[in-house]
């Protein structure tokens, strides 16, 4: 089995070595893109295209969910377990409560701590064209609204 392509390969260039080196560009992009897609969810739908509290309505525990569980009383544990897989969810009550206990907040500081750790590792690439190009996609997963 072939573990890398030989050093004198097009494949081997400065996003080769470094995703070789080091993956964690690749990691906390895909962790930021994914934290920011659980963020979305509590959007208004018709900014991100998708309906609203899916996620919620589906029983999924995502980040905000879990930051709001983590920071909530026992009654309000109560309030939150029940608004999973609810289809019929009450969406204004499940935000006020989410954000009331730091859900949203919590899940943009980690969303952010990987987009600063992808942004870190782009910048040990030495093709200035590669390392612009790696940034303006952490930029956008970070930022995007969809």
């Amino acid at each position: 089995m072939i573990r890398r392509p030989p050093r004198s390969t097009p494949l081997y260039s400065s996003a080769a070595q470094m995703c070789i080196r080091d993956r964690s560009y690749g990691k906390n992009l895909g962790m930021a893109f994914q934290i920011k897609d659980d963020l979305l969810d509590y959007s208004n739908s018709s900014k991100t295209g998708k309906q609203s509290f899916q996620d919620l309505k589906e029983g999924k525990v995502t980040y905000p969910f879990f930051f709001a569980l983590k920071n909530s009383s026992q009654k309000e544990k109560k309030q939150l377990i029940s608004f999973l897989g609810n289809q019929r969810l009450n969406e204004k009550k499940a935000l006020v409560l989410i954000s009331k206990l730091n859900g949203l907040t919590k899940t943009q500081q980690l969303a952010e701590k990987f987009y600063t750790s992808s942004i870190d590792a782009a910048k040990t690439i030495n093709n200035q064209f590669i390392r612009q190009e790696m940034i303006e996609l952490a930029n956008m997963a970070l930022n995007r609204e969809k």
